[in-house]
């Protein structure tokens, strides 16, 4: 479109135009009654009385049409082309009726009325050439109707001075349309710069609009599925539960869980599992139209639901998990996932997004612990544990000082020569009169980071014992959590550690569960090579729970594997299958075995048949405090094993 047919050009015009018509419109009104009345009374004093009456009348409707116009201008731009025609109309009116004063009242006028009407018409002539500058047209035709008519009649008078007021006007004619030419041109190149400023502006906003809805879906969206991310799931849950404070509603806050979606990315891939998880996300905001959704990490959900009670709540989440379990088509392949929801009910449990959301992790948690794909609702059982926990962590962090960590000792016995070859250091800690077992704390330390202080002090405590109190020939095992090998120092901590204690580094067999195994495949055998290096045994525990494979036990620097306590009380059954497995895998990789949890001689009997080359447990020895063990390392050889009281 031509810019200057443009809506917003032509608003601009009209505004420009009716902008600039009061003033010109009172100076039209004062030159009219001067020139009407003025001079002395003449015979056509009477038709000039008409001739002002008429014009005052134009003046005046143009007045009314310019204050109309003006505030329509306003409220409707779109009308600005039909209020431009109405200026131009009024505006050629008023020219028209000053050129017929000028020429028709020139036969009777004098030479000081002559005068004064070429200066009066060159006078708005003049204004005009600015007050029109905004329409080219309008201001090159008005100055040619006031001024040119009139000149062209002096000039052809035979009196001299009449003559000379003709050119002059002429003259002034030609040089105030050339004016009104370049002004009005002026005037057009700053309304259009104008607009083209506005134009470029709109664009750079509507191009920081969209980068900033770009910046919000960076920001607030997770990229696979589009929900909201972490954190703005966070922010949008406390502005609702303020909303929600404040109209005394209730709230349900779900933590969604999805079940065998490990297999799908262990089996196919991850580009299939992106796909259940894009689908998941697809079903969900279906099924959760207007509430709030995001997606948590992983294979986690969150929803914030309101409901108007307990069963209806319960009704929605088993259509939920009912349509998470459906299969998903992904490329050829049928999906099968399900779910396990936990929730945390507002204000009943809790009354900020952060706790709220722990608890209905909480929640879904031991419901998948005892039964899972189904709804878990957090309750006072979970409560407590919480409160316990929470008792447990900050009591942790003292324990050391307090001295209440404590370090029992139990022996491994050699089949063969049925003497003890290495003692394990088993850590317990005793609170407030109450002993915490391992299966309690250990996690809550690896939880919180805490158990790297607390493995450093055992590694520290044991290794000194060991080299102070037992024999060179006897091995010290000492468990490693996870955590700890995660730790980037830690081969160089348990190289001051060894130094500190003088230890032998071949004495000390670094015990790792099977479950480790799975956690860093890559980094691992780096780690177990850097201990091998340091002269530091390596024992795979609870070998056999499932974890492992044998493409992965054949790049690592193992010494030892320990058979799962489990097998050894059902070697009755199919326990004695497994063991028997293990030994063959044992000796075609080189690894000696230790079987755990020996309760009874029928069992350390079997156990020597099948060639198992170390035995733990009961049957030989409970965990013994330091001056116990001793005390049991010192009796006479012949003297029958010690057995658990009871």
């Amino acid at each position: 479109m031509d810019q200057a047919h443009s809506p917003l050009y032509q608003r601009d015009v009209a505004q420009l135009l009716y902008g600039n018509s009061y003033p010109g419109l009172f100076i039209s009104t004062l030159a009219a009654w001067v020139l009407a009345f003025g001079f002395a009374p003449q015979p056509l004093a009477l038709s000039k009385t008409g001739w002002w009456y008429l014009m005052l009348s134009l003046l005046g409707l143009r007045l009314l049409l310019s204050h109309y116009w003006r505030r329509r201008l306003q409220l409707e731009p779109s009308c600005a082309p039909c209020a431009i025609r109405h200026f131009a109309i009024g505006l050629l009116l008023t020219a028209l009726m000053w050129c017929f004063f000028c020429l028709y009242y020139y036969p009777g006028a004098s030479q000081p009325q002559l005068a004064s009407s070429i200066i009066v018409v060159a006078a708005l002539t003049g204004g005009g050439a600015n007050a029109l500058a905004g329409h080219k047209g309008l201001a090159l035709t008005y100055t040619f109707i006031l001024l040119c008519p009139y000149s062209v009649l002096l000039m052809r008078s035979p009196l001299p001075h009449e003559h000379l007021l003709g050119s002059i006007g002429l003259f002034f004619c030609g040089i105030l349309m050339y004016t009104a030419k370049k002004s009005a041109d002026f005037t057009a190149n700053a309304i259009a710069l104008k607009h083209q400023h506005e134009r470029l502006l709109s664009e750079l906003e509507e191009k920081v609009a969209i980068r900033t809805r770009e910046i919000y879906l960076l920001s607030n969206r997770d990229p696979l599925t589009g929900l909201l991310n972490r954190g703005a799931f966070l922010e949008s849950l406390r502005a609702l539960l303020q909303w929600h404070n404040v109209r005394q509603a209730p709230l349900a806050v779900l933590f969604v869980d999805l079940d065998g979606f490990k297999k799908i990315n262990d089996t196919l891939g991850h580009d299939y599992g992106d796909l259940a998880l894009q689908e998941v996300a697809k079903r969900l905001r279906q099924l959760t139209d207007g509430v709030q959704l995001g997606r948590w990490g992983g294979d986690e959900f969150i929803l914030a639901v309101p409901y108007p009670s307990l069963p209806v709540l319960e009704q929605f989440v088993a259509g939920l998990i009912a349509r998470l379990n459906e299969p998903i088509a992904a490329q050829g392949h049928s999906l099968k996932l399900g779910a396990t929801v936990g929730t945390a009910l507002f204000p009943e449990h809790g009354v900020t997004a952060q706790g709220l959301i722990q608890l209905a992790d909480m929640a879904m948690y031991e419901q998948k612990r005892q039964a899972p794909g189904r709804l878990g609702l957090f309750n006072d059982v979970l409560a407590e544990q919480i409160r316990r926990e929470h008792k447990l962590r900050s009591r942790l962090d003292e324990a050391i000082t307090r001295q209440e960590l404590l370090l029992s000792y139990q022996p491994l016995v050699a089949t063969r020569s049925e003497q003890v070859v290495a003692v394990e250091a088993l850590l317990r800690w005793q609170l407030d009169g109450e002993e915490i077992t391992p299966d309690v704390f250990i996690p809550l330390a690896e939880q919180s980071g805490q158990i790297r202080r607390l493995g450093l002090w055992v590694l520290g405590r044991a290794c000194t014992f060991a080299q102070r109190h037992l024999a060179a020939e006897i091995a010290l095992c000492v468990n490693v959590s996870v955590v700890q090998l995660e730790d980037a120092a830690f081969v160089e901590l348990l190289t001051q550690v060894l130094a500190d204690s003088a230890l032998a580094p071949h004495r000390l067999h670094l015990e790792i569960t099977e479950s480790l195994l799975a956690s860093d495949p890559e980094r691992l055998p780096l780690i177990l090579r850097q201990l091998h290096q340091l002269g530091v045994k390596v024992c795979i525990d609870d070998f056999g729970t499932g974890y492992s494979s044998l493409s992965m036990m054949q790049h690592l620097a193992v010494d030892l594997v320990k058979i799962d306590r489990s097998f050894v009380g059902n070697m009755d059954n199919s326990g004695q299958v497994i063991i028997k497995a293990v030994m063959q895998m044992a000796d075609s990789f080189g690894y000696q075995v230790v079987a755990e949890g020996v309760e009874s001689h029928a069992q350390a009997r079997v156990l020597k048949a099948l060639g198992v080359h170390y035995l733990q447990g009961f049957y030989y020895a409970q965990p013994l405090g330091e001056h116990g063990l001793l005390e049991f390392l010192a009796r006479p050889q012949d003297e029958p094993v010690i057995t658990p009281l009871g």
